[in-house]
């Protein structure tokens, strides 16, 4: 019935002596409990990927025009470097368009 994870491991600390059969109850029992804890990543919610990421996986212009707006209100220290990016990223969707073009 541990709290936090820490207290939770601090019981193996304990059984050092143990053999493997007598500790592996324990074990076991510490495993479920962590689980429950800190449940696997699968369980939960994902942050949604950074800034840059979305620019550089922009499908359209009308996107990347949105995530334009949206550096605007980024600290003034990163603008220019995320503005950068945008340039790059409408670039290569310019220049896709009329590569199929062609």
């Amino acid at each position: 019935m541990a709290k936090t994870p820490a207290e939770a491991n601090a019981l193996v600390g304990y059984t050092r002596m143990w053999t493997e059969e007598q500790r592996k109850p324990l074990l076991d029992a510490i495993h479920k409990r962590l689980n429950e804890l800190n449940p696997p990543e699968s369980t939960q919610i994902k942050e949604p990927p950074s800034l840059m990421v979305q620019i550089q996986n922009a499908k359209d212009l009308t996107e990347l025009d949105c995530l334009e707006i949206e550096v605007s209100s980024r600290h003034v220290d990163i603008q220019p470097k995320l503005m950068g990016c945008v340039k790059r990223r409408r670039f290569e969707l310019e220049n896709q368009g009329s590569e199929v073009a062609q």
